[in-house]
C-alpha cells in the first residue's frame, strides 16, 4: 500500500438475505487479497460475524486498540474503525488525511458511547467530516452510489447526524447519516451508528449486503 499514516472506518447497522462469495473476495491492485486492519474495540454487544465475515473475505485482518497515539497503518489496505476510546491530536488526524490521500481506505462506525463524537471529530476534521446531534429509527432514504446498492433499510439506533465533505448516501429524517467521499487517490466512508457491527443485526434484511457494498467501494472494486 502506498502512503503514511492512519485510516478509520465508521459503521451502523443493517442486514442481507445472502451469503457474499468466497475467500479473498474483496481484491486490491493488481488482485491481491486486501489487508484489513480494524481499530478499536467491538462494542458492548456480540460482534463475531462481522469479524469472522471479514476475515473469510480478505486475506488478513488485524485488530489493535485505539490509544490516541500514531499508528503505521501502511502495512495494510483498509482500515475499519470501531468504538475510538481517545481523541487524537492535529498531527494523527493529519496523518489520517495522508495516508488516504496517498491511496488508503477508511470506514468509520460511531455511537458506540455517549458523547464519543468528540473523539471521533478530532480526526475526522483532516477530511472535512463531523458528527453531531442524535437520531434513532429504521434508515429508509439511501441515495444511488455503489455503498448503497441493493440497500433498502438498516436500522439506526442513536446515532450521529454526518456532515461535511463528500457524497450524503443516507439521511435519516431528513438528517445525513453516511458520507462517502474520496480524498486524492483514497476513499472513506463514515457511517453515524455501530448498530450494524453487532450479531442482533446481521439476520436482518440488507446488513450483510451494505457491508459487501462498503467493502467493495473502499477496495476500489466498484
Amino acid at each position: 500500500m502506498r502512503g503514511a499514516l492512519a485510516a478509520l472506518v465508521v459503521v451502523g447497522c443493517g442486514r442481507v438475505d445472502f451469503t457474499p462469495p468466497g475467500d479473498a473476495v474483496f481484491v486490491r491492485d493488481g488482485g491481491f487479497p486486501v489487508r484489513l486492519l480494524t481499530v478499536g474495540s467491538p462494542g458492548s454487544y456480540p460482534a463475531g460475524m462481522l469479524d469472522a465475515w471479514l476475515q473469510a473475505n480478505t486475506v488478513e485482518l488485524v485488530r489493535i486498540p485505539d490509544n490516541g497515539s500514531i499508528i503505521d497503518f501502511t502495512s495494510f489496505d483498509v482500515v475499519l474503525f470501531e468504538s475510538l476510546a481517545d481523541s487524537h491530536d492535529s498531527g494523527v488526524a493529519q496523518g489520517l488525511a495522508d495516508w488516504v490521500t496517498a491511496g488508503g481506505s477508511f470506514a468509520s462506525v460511531a455511537a458506540y458511547n455517549p458523547n464519543d463524537d468528540t473523539a471521533y471529530n478530532t480526526l475526522l476534521a483532516s477530511i472535512g467530516v463531523q458528527l453531531s446531534g442524535n437520531l434513532d429509527g429504521t434508515v429508509t432514504t439511501f441515495v444511488r452510489h455503489p455503498t448503497t446498492d441493493g440497500v433498502l433499510a438498516v436500522p439506526f439506533k442513536g446515532g450521529y447526524v454526518v456532515t461535511g465533505t463528500g457524497t450524503t448516501v443516507a439521511t435519516l429524517g431528513g438528517q445525513p447519516v453516511g458520507v462517502a467521499g474520496e480524498l486524492g487517490r483514497g476513499r472513506y466512508f463514515v457511517w453515524g451508528d455501530e448498530w450494524i457491527t453487532y450479531d442482533s443485526q446481521w439476520g436482518m434484511p440488507y446488513v450483510d449486503r451494505f457491508w459487501l457494498d462498503i467493502m467493495r467501494w473502499l477496495s476500489h472494486q466498484t
